[in-house]
């Protein structure tokens, strides 16, 4: 298989909007925002809700 693919050199813990978090708290810019994620980021309280109701 050829390599496409790098992980990122942390854990992300945690993400909201285009913001992740790493397990020591330490906050990144999500510019890889759409190879896990959709358009609306990570964690988007509109989403939240209607995935809810």
């Amino acid at each position: 298989m050829v390599p496409v693919y790098v992980p990122a050199p942390f854990i992300p813990v945690r993400g909201e909007g285009s913001r992740l978090w790493d397990q020591q708290e330490k906050e990144y810019i999500d510019f890889a925002g759409g190879i896990a994620v959709n358009a609306l980021g990570h964690a988007h309280p509109a989403l939240r809700e209607a995935l809810y109701q």
